[in-house]
């Protein structure tokens, strides 16, 4: 298990969930279940929720709503009676992996690009792609970065192109297209949203901040934190409890098959795939519910 949860960038979410004292309290019956951002300075209890003991939480403040004043909203929704809860993967999903790395190749090139026998933008962001995998190639990415480039000299070790990346990439992430829109078009319909994404607390973390998408959610799971990743059961729950949702009214948008996908149906949840990313593997299944871009998906819910 990982250590206490925090509150990332200083916000009312969980960033990460680990050991945490958690307080039951009487759930609301969903017509009339207040808005999940309910929610006032130095607050402890969430009503209609658990209360997570996260230190100290401030107000969400909506671009149009000032929520913090308000003690109970009430909104109708659209899914009020199937769906409660919507959980999203961070890249690939809310973060445009191919755009972050095209914002990452100035920096790499300003490191790295004088010890290049030619450093040709395209070629540099070529290799960069191929080797980070849509980030599922972490343990290799370096290694391959470097071997696969013409350096003029004495080649740079991996663990530098690593601790470069590690340093500089999660500043360069770009959200999706409609990510912040869609997340504020679920919350007014009065959903619960979280983030539940594999990968180290620093660099989610950062990912989460530099785009904004801490303003947006109510909880935020890193696997790096629990102890496993996704596609393990206990991390998906991990993300219900801090939520306080129920599995059967969850449903999990992600980009890769076995890990979002799979992993959530075998988890209790609904599922979405973010096609585009990562090919269908062809001994499973077909996914049943299917989006190519984010404004998708506020529809397809409709749909559960």
């Amino acid at each position: 298990m990982g250590g206490p949860v925090r509150a990332i960038g200083g916000g009312p979410y969980l960033a990460v969930a680990g050991r945490r004292k958690v307080d039951l309290v009487p759930r609301i019956p969903a017509p009339e279940k207040p808005h999940p951002s309910v929610e006032t300075e130095g607050a402890r209890t969430i009503s209609g929720r658990k209360s997570c003991f996260v230190g100290h939480l401030r107000p969400l403040v909506a671009a149009n709503l000032h929520r913090c004043t308000i003690a109970h909203l009430w909104y109708p929704c659209l899914f009020d009676s199937m769906i409660h809860s919507v959980i999203f993967d961070l890249d690939c999903t809310l973060a445009d992996r191919h755009r972050s790395i095209d914002a990452y190749l100035t920096h790499f090139l300003a490191k790295f690009g004088d010890k290049l026998q030619e450093a040709d933008p395209p070629a540099v962001r070529a290799v960069l792609g191929r080797a980070d995998g849509n980030g599922y190639a972490a343990a290799t990415r370096a290694a391959d970065i470097v071997a696969n480039l013409d350096w003029s000299g004495r080649r740079p070790r991996a663990t530098a192109v690593d601790k470069h990346w590690h340093a500089t990439f999660p500043g360069c992430a770009v959200a999706m297209d409609g990510a912040v829109d869609v997340l504020g078009e679920l919350r007014e319909e009065g959903l619960a949203l979280g983030i539940l994404t594999n990968g180290t607390v620093y660099a989610q973390e950062a990912k989460i901040t530099h785009l904004g998408l801490d303003e947006c959610v109510d909880a935020v799971v890193v696997s790096e934190a629990v102890g496993c990743k996704k596609p393990d059961p206990r991390v998906f729950e991990a993300i219900l409890e801090a939520l306080d949702a129920d599995a059967e009214d969850a449903v999990y948008v992600g980009d890769h098959p076995v890990n979002d996908v799979q992993g959530a149906i075998d988890a209790g949840l609904g599922a979405i795939w973010m096609r585009g990313w990562q090919d269908w593997p062809a001994d499973q299944a077909p996914a049943e519910f299917v989006v190519d871009r984010l404004a998708e998906v506020p529809p397809m819910l409709a749909t559960f």
